[in-house]
């Protein structure tokens, strides 16, 4: 372990040992010391990227809600290395692919329904791939809430969640309550 103090610069010998040293600690990885101004500095370890095939977190059957003519937005968390291209399809077809338009706009990793209707309501998938192994998927269905009056039937309309009633509590006000009991 080593330590610098204000005024210590890793100059001449002082840094050879700070790289020779750092540099068996950290099963010869290469580092880089650089100034980060005069009376400090800083150790950069540069590691070697591993490739990893391109993976997304989230639940397998992710379902999205929203407000039927209000934007709706979803965000595929892919991870990977070299970071993963994303696309997104209508469905399980990847021939019906989302771009930019007047309904959808795609930016990578989300993905945006402009004006949430009863035709863009089903489901979607994000496919993400980045070179290494097979691509990743990851499919939500997206629903909107059932607008009052509307009685379509359609099993991606939901009813409102409604909070049930608060407990009411009855504070008493009589001299009895206020007594303290020793």
């Amino acid at each position: 372990r080593t330590s610098a103090t204000k005024g210590d610069t890793p100059a001449g010998s002082q840094r050879d040992f700070l790289e020779c040293h750092l540099c068996c600690l950290l099963d010869n990885t290469k580092l880089r010391i650089e100034p980060l101004n005069d009376q400090s500095f800083f150790i950069r370890v540069l590691l070697d990227p591993v490739k990893t095939p391109a993976r997304i977190a989230g639940d397998e059957n992710a379902v999205v809600t929203g407000e039927l003519g209000s934007p709706l937005s979803v965000q595929c968390l892919t991870y990977g290395y070299p970071r993963p291209y994303v696309l997104w399809y209508r469905g399980h077809d990847i021939s019906k692919g989302v771009y930019n338009d007047d309904v959808y706009e795609a930016r990578s990793n989300v993905f945006i329904i402009r004006n949430l209707a009863m035709e863009t309501l089903g489901q979607y998938t994000c496919q993400a791939y980045n070179g290494e192994g097979k691509a990743a998927l990851w499919v939500v269905t997206v629903r909107a809430f059932r607008p009052e009056g509307l009685y379509t039937e359609n099993e991606l309309l939901v009813p409102r969640e409604t909070l049930p009633p608060r407990p009411t509590t009855q504070v008493s006000t009589t001299a009895e309550s206020a007594e303290t009991h020793i």
